[in-house]
């Protein structure tokens, strides 16, 4: 029987770029090694010379497609080169509804192939909260700008971002995404829902448990101005002034915005913090087997990768009330194992530090949190889980395609350039 083969298309991550949605993507490939996939991968700027994953064996190629030809004025003018070779597959799957969307629209148009949509974080809903940069590396504005001020330029990439992905759930086969809060967004833009699907991000258990008495307090992620690193720094600073002896951690990649990295550092030494604290990008098992607690400040997320990795070690969260991140902490439908730990309000250093001095007064309660987050995670958040629901999606697309291409001549996937690039100055 003919293996499948799946075209995902990504923007700025997999397999170069370590995060969230890469280590779902990296997931993804490793555990359907049944699946034969390709990477379109989406990038502004050249990628990294080294990459941060080393894909498996049933990832065929990597095909790196350069958006220096897109023009911010016009967000379906010709950014794509005009000798891209797309490669064939049974099914296009593109991870966002800006320019992954595009080009998954566009390609489906050409060829007939199934076309499958996730969706990790809401593009539009990220740039109205205050990201500046998508995840391809496209520069939206500048740090400068007010962090929730919706300006003349925030307020056209929003509108712009908001028909992207209206147009792709219109042409999408299926819909999913990886946090529940996402369907009233998708509905509202026309998302059929009967073709949308909630499937959580899964880790798998492990074998050892946070134990270190001594207060440490992580923030784990991409130094970047979506996560609010700002707040968690004022927050981590009231906490040090009550307590000298507690640690504190910045882990995470610094490379991905030089300008807000500059801005947080610096903050970071007008509030007498050791330039320790950054520990950069590494892997951050040690940190959760140490931590007391992972602290989020992010002021958008969808269900974050980090958040369930913490938790499958037994380390409570302190996470602003964003995307999915409330059902971690105290449980979604039909969980009642109770709280995992606290949840904020958005850019509040003062909530943020309450949570984390509640959790140093109340060693007991913070040990049984831990033990309710491994346990959620366990329960509920399987890797396997995800694995099986996507080659049951795959499955069910790659039938569709087969039918299809006995009324469809089979397409030219080295010429589909053209025929995107006549779509798009329709």
């Amino acid at each position: 029987m003919k293996r499948i083969k799946v075209c995902l298309i990504v923007e700025g991550t997999y397999p170069y770029i370590m995060g969230g949605v890469s280590r779902w993507v990296h997931d993804l490939v490793t555990d359907l090694n049944d699946v034969r996939f390709s990477i379109l991968h989406l990038r502004y700027g050249s990628p990294p010379e080294h990459a941060a994953f080393d894909p498996p064996d049933n990832v065929e190629e990597v095909v790196n497609i350069p958006m220096e030809e897109f023009h911010d004025a016009d967000v379906n003018s010709r950014w794509w080169s005009s000798v891209m070779k797309i490669p064939d597959a049974d099914i296009y799957h593109a991870l966002a509804t800006g320019f992954a969307g595009v080009l998954g629209v566009q390609i489906k148009n050409a060829s007939k192939r199934p076309f499958l949509l996730t969706e990790h974080g809401i593009y539009w809903r990220e740039v109205q909260n205050g990201s500046d940069e998508l995840e391809c590396g496209f520069k939206i504005t500048g740090i400068n700008n007010q962090l929730f001020g919706v300006t003349a330029e925030r307020h056209h990439w929003c509108k712009s971002l908001r028909g992207l992905a209206a147009e792709a759930y219109a042409h999408a086969d299926r819909i999913t995404t990886v946090a529940r809060v996402n369907l009233k967004y998708q509905w509202e833009l026309g998302a059929r829902p009967d073709l949308c699907r909630v499937i959580p991000n899964g880790v798998r258990k492990t074998t050892q448990v946070a134990d270190d008495p001594t207060p440490h307090f992580a923030f784990v992620g991409r130094v970047t101005p979506i996560k609010d690193v700002t707040t968690c720094l004022l927050a981590m600073a009231r906490v040090r002034d009550k307590h000298p002896n507690a640690r504190f951690s910045i882990v995470g990649p610094l490379q991905h915005d030089p300008e807000y990295v500059a801005h947080v550092q610096d903050l970071a030494k007008k509030l007498k913090f050791n330039s320790e604290i950054f520990i950069g990008e590494c892997d951050p098992q040690q940190t959760y087997l140490s931590s007391t607690a992972l602290v989020l400040t992010s002021i958008s997320e969808a269900l974050p990768y980090v958040a369930l990795e913490a938790m499958s070690y037994g380390v409570p969260l302190i996470t602003t009330d964003v995307g999915d991140c409330p059902d971690l902490v105290h449980g979604g439908i039909g969980d009642n194992l109770g709280d995992a730990g606290y949840v904020t309000p958005v850019a509040d250093p003062y909530a943020t530090s309450d949570a984390m001095l509640a959790m140093m007064d109340h060693p007991e309660q913070r040990s049984e949190m831990g033990r309710i987050a491994r346990l959620r995670v366990v329960q509920h958040y399987k890797r396997d889980a995800v694995a099986n629901a996507y080659r049951e999606i795959y499955q069910e697309l790659g039938r569709s395609a087969v039918n299809q291409q006995s009324v469809v001549s089979a397409w030219d996937a080295d010429t589909v350039s053209h025929s995107v690039s006549q779509q798009s100055s329709q």
